[in-house]
């Protein structure tokens, strides 16, 4: 049933099925095993594991596969341990990891419409992005910190993506971060100023100020800031700065091919219908790839958010983030760019470090 607790230490059972927005969870020090070898979680499941959930009869209680499908959320917290050959993502499914070292598991993908949150740092052997697949963490966390010992493949259509993951857009006045864009309050008429981060945000029309740059060109880990806030005093509408983009670093022991896309941008900012006061665009974010083979035709991206043209006031563009790329070897021949948003002035440029 909904919000059940499983009784007592330790349960093991023939089969599991937890469907129709069914809710079970595993206690921190309870163990819960499994006779079947592979564990398919069904349509709105809800499986929550702080403790232990083990294949019967199986080396370190290993399951040959466990799939997160069909709608619903499997989450694994401290005190959890999970292990499997194979863990799928897919089909409207998402799998949120909110501990370090309790999931083992030999090759991860993520398929079309699966989503996989790493609340966590962790460690994979292989991982695949499939088309319409993402990899992200849950806003409010710390950054993405993924290594894949093996290889990272993310399709044409897949996503590593932090946007809108940084600094969050505020009700009222400055941007969020050290680098926040100038925004209005109650009684003003003012579009807002642009995010900061990898460089200078911009500027809005009204002279709302531009978050300032900061961080660090080879070792980039901060989130963008968010763009300043737009504030309409006739209507006491508030229009938010867009969000700065999150943080990540990936380190690949053999190749990233990336024909999809990796991307920490910003936001853009909020906007009247008419557009009159808008908020200013969110600054992008962090990216840091350490791989031994950087391949593929897709997309790393750190841009700045854009602002909008109002009847009375344009907000600033948010700046562009930071991108550090460390490699062996370079076949790359996509698209890197850490570039600012549109907005009265444009937000600066980011950094590319290589």
């Amino acid at each position: 049933g909904a919000g059940t607790v499983l009784p007592g230490s330790a349960q093991e059972f023939d089969n599991l099925i937890i469907q129709g927005q069914a809710q079970l969870q595993v206690p921190t020090n309870d163990v819960l095993t499994l006779v079947p070898t592979v564990l398919t979680l069904e349509t709105n499941f809800g499986l929550t594991i702080n403790g232990q959930l083990l294949c019967a009869g199986q080396p370190g209680g290993k399951f040959a596969q466990v799939q997160a499908v069909n709608g619903g959320t499997m989450t694994l917290g401290p005190g959890g341990q999970l292990a499997c050959a194979d863990l799928q993502v897919g089909s409207g499914g998402t799998f949120v990891l909110n501990a370090t070292n309790v999931l083992t598991a030999d090759q991860v993908e993520v398929l079309t419409s699966g989503t996989l949150l790493l609340n966590q740092a962790v460690s994979f052997p292989t991982l695949h992005v499939f088309t319409n697949g993402v990899v992200s963490y849950t806003v409010g966390q710390s950054n993405l910190n993924l290594t894949v010992t093996g290889d990272l493949t993310v399709d044409v259509g897949g996503s590593v993506l932090v946007d809108g993951l940084g600094y969050q857009g505020p009700g009222s006045g400055n941007g969020n971060g050290p680098g926040g864009g100038g925004g209005g309050v109650a009684g003003s008429y003012t579009a807002g100023g642009g995010g900061g981060y990898g460089g200078q945000g911009g500027e809005a029309n009204n002279t709302q100020f531009g978050g300032a740059s900061y961080g660090a060109l080879t070792t980039p880990t901060n989130w963008g800031s968010s763009g300043g806030t737009g504030h309409d005093s006739w209507s006491g509408g508030y229009y938010i700065g867009g969000n700065g983009g999150g943080a990540m670093q990936l380190v690949v022991g053999g190749q990233l091919q990336v024909n999809g896309q990796i991307t920490a941008n910003g936001i853009n900012g909020g906007t009247q219908g008419n557009g009159w006061y808008p908020g200013g665009g969110g600054a992008g974010g962090s990216i840091w790839i350490t791989a031994s083979n950087l391949a593929g035709t897709g997309s790393i991206l750190a841009n700045g958010g854009r602002s909008f043209s109002g009847s009375y006031g344009t907000g600033g563009g948010g700046s562009g983030g930071r991108i550090a790329l460390y490699f062996t070897d370079n076949s790359f021949a996509g698209t890197v760019s850490a570039a600012g948003g549109w907005g009265a002035q444009y937000g600066g440029a980011g950094t590319v470090y290589s």
